[in-house]
């Protein structure tokens, strides 16, 4: 991590990790530990992390800035981030007690997809792991929601979006995890304390348990107890086109994130 009083352009050089190097210690009980990538290439993340799955609990965490994955109690990692990127920085949280020293294997080329996030420009390559991103946020939480009553054959499955003090912070598409439908929020802003609103295809949803406030770090919800998202019935000030776009509705009059007024 690196943190900058103004913009700047970092170079930074180094020899390549001998095969005996390759490896990174994280701490237990829940706390967080830094994880860079190290490998030359995008690699799954079943094939990254093989060298932890003995160590592996169930609730054990890894997240990038906009997505993440789960252990689960059926030995796999669940969410939308599914692979490593050389060049991006991840934060892994284990559940169990102690250190654990991870060992990395370099792999071969294999079928993992460059990410493109939903702010990227339109001449880079595109993948099945397009996301929103909130580049200006230097921090996030993660949650594991479902929305109540919404089974995988419903119609109303959609993506669900996420909003701290009426700020864009969190996209998320449906996942079918064992034959149930999950959300994995990735909510990316740096407003503590401030409440979190959810809506799906223009609806306002509520957490069954009450509010949330946003905090960095946190993480809320697991497969086995997901947040459950109720509809209120009531209307959402957004609304999230298909193309990411976030438009904002006044009136019945259309303005982008910057508020200008749309045609």
């Amino acid at each position: 991590m690196v943190r900058s009083a103004a913009g700047n352009t970092m170079r930074i050089s180094g020899e390549k990790l001998p095969e005996d190097s390759l490896k990174i210690t994280v701490r237990g009980d829940g706390q967080w530990s830094a994880m860079p990538c190290l490998f030359d290439q995008a690699t799954s993340l079943t094939e990254a992390l093989a060298g932890y799955y003995d160590n592996a609990t169930t609730g054990d965490i890894i997240k990038a800035h906009d997505c993440f994955a789960t252990f689960s109690s059926n030995q796999r990692w669940e969410g939308n981030l599914t692979a490593l990127h050389p060049g991006e920085g991840y934060l892994f949280r284990r559940t169990a007690p102690g250190t654990v020293t991870i060992p990395f294997y370099r792999q071969p080329a294999s079928g993992a997809q460059r990410r493109v996030t939903a702010d990227a420009s339109e001449n880079q390559e595109a993948s099945a792991e397009n996301r929103y991103a909130n580049r200006r946020a230097a921090t996030n939480m993660t949650i594991i929601a479902r929305i109540e009553g919404l089974t995988t054959n419903d119609q109303r499955l959609t993506t669900l979006n996420v909003f701290v003090d009426d700020e864009p912070a969190a996209v998320a598409e449906p996942l079918t995890i064992d034959g149930e439908t999950y959300y994995f929020l990735t909510v990316q802003s740096d407003l503590a304390g401030k409440a979190l609103r959810f809506e799906s295809d223009g609806e306002v949803l509520m957490p069954a348990d009450g509010a949330i406030q946003y905090a960095a770090d946190a993480h809320a919800g697991s497969l086995t107890a997901p947040i459950v998202l109720t509809p209120t019935g009531e209307t959402g000030v957004y609304k999230l086109f298909e193309n990411n776009h976030i438009v904002i509705i006044r009136n019945n009059e259309k303005y982008d994130v910057t508020g200008k007024k749309l045609q």
